[in-house]
């Protein structure tokens, strides 16, 4: 766990976190920016105070985050339940607990990585309204969607998902439950309202320029999809920042996995409710084939609980069914395998051989800021060299 990334921008997030703990200080912001210009709402401060109520060490709020995103099992769970029964939802439960993706993710303190854990919440809400008529799990639904496109703009495409369901059966819609969703969406995202009416809103100009961009027809979306959904652990760190690399083709897990959703995907439109799974999965990909900015693997976090449900109702199909147990299992044993190679990653970490892309692990960072401030001298302590690195400590 304490070998996460950690740089500038985790400090950036934890500190206001703090402020809000120590001092009661309400963030309007992280002080962060999206890549598109944007500032970022507080909501992720908000979310890092929860874990701050007992304690303030990094590692043990990565180890929350990571443990959200365990939350994230259940409802992968209850949706595969609800297509293929106890075996599909067992099934879909192991795929997604032992993907290299999610578990790579899942401990960075980030904003965009808790979008994995909202997504499965929002499918799990828009499955059951679509399947039973639920309007509360509906407005559920709706509710975590928005709050991830606060944390990622690119996760609004997913509100699309909940607002054709609700086409659909607006019979069976109940105001209530989304007045109560509304209000606390509203209360979350009123510092940030605040922040633009005392600056005269000067992020919209930066959001209309983004808009403005021209839009560019690129693979690297599609390509970084399937990274997510069958690259190995080591693959999800090294290749953040590369064009696609056709090595991929030759990850037996990426073939194994696609295929499975690809089956998956055709059971699952012949039965209620089961193009919102599949949208789930396609709709965050088609928002990248034509993109304006440079895309990165965290855009695509969404796609992890559908995949891993897709990929389990794909199980259901194989005959006999000890064929697919041993599919499943196969998977399972080759991604326990990949994670036994964890030393050989501790190495490099401490080596510093995954390049500046990775950043200096949390590990180290907080050595050296307990080695800091141990020192006799001035009240604060600045350790680091010149440049787009220079706010990190280095051993």
């Amino acid at each position: 766990m304490d070998l996460t990334q950690f740089w500038s921008e985790q400090t950036a997030m934890l500190d206001k976190a703090a402020a809000l703990v120590d001092h009661g200080e309400i963030p309007l912001t992280t002080g962060l920016l999206f890549t598109i210009g944007v500032r970022h709402t507080p909501l992720v401060a908000f979310l890092l105070a929860i874990p701050m109520l007992i304690s303030k060490d990094p590692v043990w709020i990565s180890g929350f985050q990571a443990g959200l995103d365990v939350v994230a099992i259940g409802f992968v769970f209850l949706i595969g339940r609800s297509f293929g029964g106890l075996r599909c939802g067992f099934a879909a439960a192991l795929l997604y607990a032992v993907s290299p993706a999610a578990v790579n993710y899942s401990r960075l303190i980030w904003a965009p990585d808790y979008l994995p854990f909202l997504g499965a919440v929002a499918m799990w809400g828009t499955v059951s309204f679509v399947r039973g008529g639920d309007h509360r799990r509906l407005a559920i639904a709706v509710f975590v969607a928005c709050l991830g496109t606060e944390l990622h703009p690119s996760a609004a495409v997913l509100l699309l998902v909940p607002a054709v369901a609700a086409a659909r059966r607006r019979q069976d819609l109940r105001w209530r439950p989304f007045a109560i969703a509304l209000a606390a969406f509203s209360l979350l995202t009123a510092p940030y309202v605040v922040l633009q009416m005392t600056t005269a809103w000067s992020d919209i100009p930066a959001f209309q320029a983004y808009l403005a961009r021209p839009n560019v027809f690129s693979w690297q979306g599609p390509y970084i999809a399937l990274a997510v959904v069958g690259g190995d652990f080591q693959r999800q760190i090294t290749s953040q920042f590369r064009a696609p690399d056709p090595t991929l083709a030759t990850e037996p897990l990426m073939w194994v996995m696609a295929g499975l959703v690809l089956i998956g995907s055709e059971v699952a439109l012949r039965r209620n409710g089961g193009w919102v799974v599949v949208g789930s999965l396609v709709l965050p990909v088609l928002a990248t084939v034509r993109f304006s900015a440079t895309l990165y693997p965290h855009y695509l976090l969404p796609i992890l609980p559908p995949m891993a449900c897709l990929a389990a109702i794909g199980l259901t199909r194989i005959r006999p069914r000890a064929l697919s147990l041993i599919v499943v299992a196969a998977v399972a044993a080759v991604a326990a395998v990949r994670f036994q190679q964890i030393v050989s990653f501790d190495n490099a970490v401490a080596e510093l051989e995954l390049g500046p892309q990775y950043s200096v692990p949390l590990r180290y960072t907080a050595e050296a800021a307990r080695l800091g401030l141990q020192l006799d001298g001035p009240p604060r302590l600045f350790v680091g060299t010149d440049g787009a690195n220079g706010g990190y400590f280095l051993i």
